[in-house]
């Protein structure tokens, strides 16, 4: 891929300008160069590219920092000449499409130059093939700043771009309006507007980008990314009125309040949000006829103080497909106790935020929106915390008889009561009172734990999967299994009673490795931990001060190699990073 910064010169918008050469060339650099290739202000071509400071890491290399690197097209020709032409251009292309969606440097910062611009400086063929592909001119990158208005640029890769579909990007906040050169760039781009087929607005420019619009602008998708400080100033996001209004068909909207943008929902059929009023989010929804996914990132904001919860939750037919992370939200935010679904609702994917009343709002949501019909998906994700009851004490979970995908994390934060807890849970899934209800429907189950699971909690978990116990083949060639020879096969008479579950995944963490887990979800990097690279029938794992380590019996091994067996997928990691069925020591 290919990282770097927005430079003001391109060499293939302003081929003619002269070229600079940097005098102040380590020696280093120097002397590492044979000297018929080093450059020079004698043999410096015209078409030699100016490229800013920043490097740029290519799949292979990095090429070092300097304040100006060069490239000579020359000799890169020399070298691409043996090549066919067809060749040279095919090798251009993977290079573009493989650094296509490539916008963001490392740093956080938008350069402006599609990858295809950079790419065009390595040789006169591959310059030539990017004139002559409008594709590659279609995604245009305007950073609305004082030193960053390239007008003779955006109107060139405008007309290269011919009749095709348009990508807009806007970036920064834009100078005063009474900018001559500023007025000017924006009667170009608007000039184009019924080209634009996906717009991206970052920082506060959504003032100067929708107003004044020539025509009704009808959207494929629609990004806006607000800083997160404009949500609590009404003042940083004024009213923004126009002749005509903006119909988009996916909407994303992260920190702005949509109600103040000229924007029609009749073609709407997809929206995201992430710090939005749930207000808002409710008008949206009830003016959009054709929406069919509603994905919320991040719990959604409290409503305005004028707001008026309806008599009756409202009713939207056209949903199929809803994405809930209501983590830390208040309830007057939770968006399920103001809508109902219809009969195209059949997938739900709920983050639960373990706030008192959220399951009792999710419970009647689902109530009135699948009364009879199951739905095709339920993913329910949860972090167990205290002060979390065992599921005998009226366990929420046993209420959530929908549930296809369940995804649990213990925290750490329960102590010496996590292990009771899923011990509990276990012990749910063959309690004689409660077995045909508890879960019935569950396909997949995720369970990550701070600590490593004891033999009588794995014999719990393998009793989950309902067969009866048979007999043991010795010998069996078809076992892999170094550490025994025998596997337990299933009776086929107890298949009528086996249940849906073909996906069980254990894992467990230490403090630490929960700690990485939670800081790349904001993509914060952390160091990994040093696990050595050792198998799970090492002497450490398998001895403890000359006893045999223990970590599960042998029922246990036996009921989950049948279960294996038997086409369920189970993946048993323990905190060293192994599969426990592939190195236990009985």
């Amino acid at each position: 891929m290919i990282h770097g910064r927005s430079t003001t010169s391109s060499p293939l918008l302003d081929s003619e300008k002269t070229n600079q050469v940097d005098e102040r060339e380590p020696n280093h650099i120097k002397n590492s160069v044979p000297r018929r290739d080093r450059v020079s202000k004698e043999n410096v071509p015209r078409r030699s590219t100016r490229i800013s400071s920043s490097s740029f890491t290519f799949p292979t290399r990095t090429l070092p920092s300097r304040s100006y690197t060069y490239f000579s097209t020359q000799s890169s020709d020399r070298l691409l000449k043996r090549l066919p032409s067809r060749v040279v251009s095919h090798i251009f292309f993977l290079a573009v499409q493989d650094n296509n969606n490539v916008q963001d440097s490392e740093d956080g910062k938008t350069f402006t130059w599609h990858p295809a611009i950079l790419l065009s400086a390595v040789s006169k063929d591959w310059r030539d093939a990017a004139r002559a592909t409008p594709s590659l001119w279609t995604h245009i990158v305007i950073n609305l700043s004082r030193h960053h208005l390239k007008i003779g640029t955006t109107t060139k890769m405008l007309k290269r771009s011919q009749n095709l579909p348009l990508t807009m990007t806007f970036l920064s906040v834009p100078p005063d309006k009474n900018n001559l050169k500023f007025k000017k760039l924006m009667v170009v781009v608007q000039s184009h507007s019924d080209r634009w087929h996906t717009v991206g607005v970052h920082e506060l420019s959504l003032e100067y980008v929708f107003t004044d619009l020539r025509s009704v602008l009808a959207l494929e998708y629609l990004y806006i990314d607000l800083p997160a400080q404009s949500v609590y100033s009404a003042s940083c996001m004024p009213r923004i009125r126009s002749r005509f209004s903006v119909l988009p068909k996916f909407f994303f909207a992260r920190n702005c309040f949509p109600e103040k943008l000229p924007l029609r929902w009749g073609g709407l059929t997809h929206l995201e949000v992430c710090g939005v009023r749930v207000d808002e989010v409710l008008k949206i929804i009830s003016q959009a006829p054709k929406i069919t996914q509603l994905i919320e990132r991040v719990g959604l904001l409290p409503p305005k103080d004028s707001f008026r919860p309806p008599s009756s939750p409202i009713a939207q037919n056209s949903i199929r497909c809803l994405v809930l992370n209501e983590m830390g939200i208040l309830l007057i935010s939770s968006l399920l106790q103001y809508i109902t679904l219809g009969p195209r609702f059949n997938y739900l994917d709920f983050t639960y935020n373990s706030q008192p009343g959220t399951i009792d709002i999710l419970i009647g949501f689902l109530e009135r929106s699948c009364p009879n019909t199951p739905l095709d998906v339920f993913i329910f994700s949860c972090t167990v915390v205290p002060p979390t009851h065992v599921p005998h004490d009226g366990h929420w979970l046993g209420k959530l008889h929908q549930i296809t995908h369940l995804n649990l994390n213990l925290s750490t934060q329960l102590g010496v009561h996590g292990l009771r807890w899923l011990n509990c849970f276990f012990e749910m899934f063959v309690a004689e009172e409660v077995y045909y209800r508890w879960l019935p429907v569950l396909q997949r189950l995720d369970v990550t734990v701070p600590f490593d699971l004891p033999p009588p909690t794995w014999l719990l978990l393998a009793r989950i999967f309902p067969c009866k116990r048979g007999y043991i083949e010795q010998n069996n060639e078809e076992s892999n299994m170094n550490y025994r020879n025998s596997i337990l096969s299933i009776d086929q008479e107890g298949t009528s009673n086996e249940r849906p579950l073909k996906y069980v995944r254990i894992k467990s963490e230490t403090g630490q490795q929960q700690k990485i887990a939670y800081l790349k979800q904001f993509g914060i990097k952390c160091p990994q931990p040093q696990v050595g690279n050792v198998s799970a029938n090492d002497d450490d794992n398998d001895l403890d001060d000359g006893h045999e380590k223990l970590i599960m019996g042998a029922e246990a091994l036996d009921l989950l190699l049948s279960a294996r067996k038997s086409g369920v997928t189970l993946e048993l990691i323990n905190s060293k990073g192994h599969d426990v069925l592939n190195g236990t020591m009985i």
